[in-house]
């Protein structure tokens, strides 16, 4: 009935609370969910689209850190008690979500030890996320990070087309437009992804797959080992 995977487990467990304590949202691309200007206090479950964690530099550039898609949730500082930092998250895609106000959110980890074990997870799949992302960037190559990064961005959004233009995914990969241009270029030339006018499509996943660095199936691993239910 969900998409999001939180949410489809707070719903299986609390569907009576959550009748009169969840609102629909929408967040069109490029609309700022958090940062120092803008508080968005609720929790965020993203059914559709994409949102992208931002680190800010001195300088005013920005570099991501994590993604949220439909196998986690946007959570806010205020759950869990500590003052709001300086990073912030867009929405790459349009999103549509499920929101909730983080006091409401409390009650059920509180109630629930299964709600509160998803919220670590989701949590430990952030922290992990940046983590690697810190080792990719440092020693990893453009021509292997680009596509690893279509490919989380597929994954956590379940689509395999986007409205994105190339200056922001270079901004989210920290690369010159040009640099991030010609990368592209060559995915482009070999029949592996289509972009025209604003939308990317992934045409073979198997093979932006085989030209991805071993950050793709280090995630995509750790995903699938948090979110994906296990055979009994």
């Amino acid at each position: 009935m969900y998409n999001n995977s939180i949410f489809s487990l707070l719903h299986a467990r609390q569907a009576d609370f959550l009748a009169s304590h969840v609102t629909p949202s929408f967040f069109g691309a490029g609309a700022v969910l958090r940062g120092p200007q803008v508080h968005q206090s609720n929790v965020i479950f993203p059914e559709t689209g994409l949102i992208a964690i931002l680190a800010p530099l001195e300088d005013g550039r920005v570099i991501e850190v994590g993604l949220h898609g439909q196998f986690g949730a946007s959570v806010p500082n205020d759950l869990i008690g500590v003052a709001d930092t300086e990073d912030a998250e867009i929405a790459v895609t349009d999103v549509t979500a499920w929101s909730m106000k983080p006091t409401d959110v409390a009650t059920l980890i509180e109630q629930d030890s299964e709600i509160r074990s998803a919220f670590l997870k989701n949590g430990h799949f952030l922290m992990r996320q940046s983590r690697q992302l810190a080792a990719c960037k440092a020693w990893h190559p453009l021509n292997q990070r680009l596509p690893s990064w279509l490919l989380r961005a597929s994954e956590l959004s379940q689509a395999n087309a986007f409205q994105i233009t190339q200056e922001q995914i270079s901004l989210f990969l920290g690369v010159s437009r040009t640099s991030l241009s010609v990368a592209a270029s060559k995915l482009l030339a070999e029949g592996i992804i289509d972009y025209m006018r604003g939308r990317l499509q992934i045409l073979d996943t198997a093979g932006l797959a085989a030209r991805a660095c071993e950050c793709h199936q280090v995630l995509q691993d750790n995903r699938r080992r948090i979110f994906e239910p296990r055979a009994s």
